[in-house]
């Protein structure tokens, strides 16, 4: 990679604490960890001159932040929200990819901010290998239907956007692309390479929907067709421009030359130019800055707007505004240079307004958070701690930042009370249809004196946002019934990241429950 990892992160340390105005503000939305992909798209904006500020939304929670108007993405009011499911997330089938689509649009509506939803890749083959390529059932055709119909749905929308993480997974190689290991323990699926090609491309796409892109290329003819060796480019070059011109982009040429000579050069090396293919020029000794911007002018556009193809990296570094593509190398290549350069990217044209999809008063799809969640068919069964699991616990209790009462119990303590009767410790497992999430939370409860304590009551990440909270609340109530209390208390210290569950505290404390009255206390 040209940058390193380390460098990007310290890069955008750097910037992300210096004094300075932000002009977008970026939240970032996955079914899996995406915390790699930060830096290197904060310092792509930085130096586009977009500067952002980041933030990053709970782990696998994308339709859920999107469909709760008082989620944690809604609360930081975005401009730009990402959103990157991975299919090995979902079930697999379109209309799961679909929902997730139709959730992030209606939020970015509400929000006023732009949507660059990433299309998942394909996975990779399961054990039934080369088979499932004839396979119409198959993952590979499963996830290309499900894919083609989240295109079809968000192409030519306004303010969305779309990134490709298949072509970024093939850009890469499929080898290299993954990390399973450092998925295993951080649930971190990709290399480097990938987060690095991917907030390219977002940047790329955030270039376009607030700077307009470049909307002419200008080609630098001293160093691009009149240097010596530099006839061959022609050939080369010549399809490439046809194309642009043909889809409306102009072709202007800019020399140090007279007049005269240049097109006389021009009509031996490069006769299309001449006949046909240039709209605007200037061959004079005016500094190249200021040829370009009169072409800008000739064709209504700043210069910012203009691309100029140039193989001579001193007058790249002088230009100032437009934007300066350096070809490099054999100009046989210098076509797919210019293609890669991103400068003549452009986004699709908005098409017309679709049918309005069903949705409530609020303006959010027909589908609400409760109905989401419902669908699930989150399955959560509790089942005592056994002395085996005391460090499995404890270990839990350490990781868990976002959902923890921030009452701490060591291993030590959690083990001297497996065999007190007033002491209870459970752990929960979690599946949804989604997949199974193994160990999904934790509590620890004591009874005394016609109150049960929940002391300890975890919600790991992975099963945050599937009302997995709301269902050990529930057991914790109906244990509370069974052993004669009369009220539950909810002890918490705040730890600065535990927001979401002292929401919860404040949420079970205004509720009425059957046989208790519950209410949470501050440590």
């Amino acid at each position: 990679m040209a940058t390193s990892a380390l460098e990007t992160r310290k890069r955008w340390r750097e910037i992300s604490r210096a004094p300075r105005p932000s002009a977008l503000r970026v939240a970032l939305l996955a079914s899996y960890t995406i915390d790699p992909l930060a830096p290197y798209l904060g310092v792509l904006l930085e130096e586009a001159g977009h500067p952002a500020e980041i933030e990053i939304g709970p782990y696998n929670q994308i339709v859920q932040q999107c469909l709760d108007a008082a989620s944690q993405t809604a609360a930081t009011r975005p401009d730009v929200v990402v959103v990157s499911p991975r299919f090995e997330e979902l079930a697999g089938q379109a209309g799961d990819l679909l929902a997730v689509a139709d959730a992030a649009v209606a939020a970015v509506r509400r929000w006023r901010a732009c949507l660059v939803f990433v299309l998942p890749a394909v996975p990779e083959p399961g054990w039934d290998g080369i088979g499932a390529d004839g396979d119409p059932a198959g993952v590979p055709a499963v996830a290309a239907a499900a894919r083609e119909a989240v295109r079809a749905r968000l192409g030519g929308l306004p303010n969305v956007c779309v990134a490709d993480l298949e072509a970024v997974v093939r850009q890469t190689g499929s080898s290299g692309a993954y990390h399973p290991s450092l998925f295993r323990f951080a649930r971190i699926p990709f290399a480097e390479a990938v987060f690095q090609s991917l907030a390219a491309r977002v940047a790329r796409l955030l270039a376009l929907r607030f700077g307009g892109g470049c909307l002419a290329v200008a080609l630098d003819v001293d160093s691009v067709l009149l240097a010596p060796g530099a006839a061959e480019a022609w050939p080369a070059l010549l399809p490439a421009l046809a194309s642009l011109r043909a889809s409306g982009v102009p072709v202007a040429l800019r020399s140090a030359g007279s007049e005269g000579r240049v097109w006389r050069e021009l009509a031996w090396i490069a006769p299309e130019l001449a006949d046909e293919l240039a709209d605007a020029w200037a061959f004079d000794d005016r500094a190249p800055a200021a040829q370009v911007a009169g072409i800008a002018a000739d064709l209504g556009l700043p210069p910012r707007q203009v691309a100029v193809v140039t193989a001579d990296p001193a007058l790249r570094e002088g230009l100032g505004g437009p934007v300066p593509v350096l070809v490099e190398g054999k100009p046989a290549g210098w076509a797919d240079q210019l293609r890669a350069s991103g400068a003549l990217d452009r986004l699709p044209v908005p098409a017309a307004p679709a049918p309005a999809r069903q949705a409530n008063a609020n303006g959010s799809p027909s589908l609400s958070l409760d109905e989401f969640v419902a669908r699930l068919g989150v399955e959560v069964t509790c089942r005592p701690l056994d002395g085996g699991q005391v460090s499995y616990l404890a270990e839990m209790s350490e990781r868990t930042h976002d959902f923890n009462l921030g009452i701490e119990r060591p291993e030590a303590a959690i083990a001297g009370e497996l065999a007190d009767p007033g002491r209870e410790y459970l752990l929960a497992g979690v599946r949804d249809r989604l997949g199974d999430y193994g160990t999904g939370g934790a509590l620890g409860l004591a009874f005394a004196d016609r109150t049960c304590t929940v002391d300890l009551f975890l919600v790991s990440c992975p099963a945050l946002g599937r009302g997995v909270e709301d269902e050990l609340m529930r057991h914790v109530v109906a244990r509370a019934v069974e052993r004669g209390c009369e009220r539950v208390v909810l002890p918490y210290r705040e730890t600065g990241r535990n927001g979401p569950a002292l929401d919860f505290v404040q949420r079970a404390s205004a509720t009425a429950w059957p046989g208790v009255v519950v209410e949470g206390r501050r440590e």
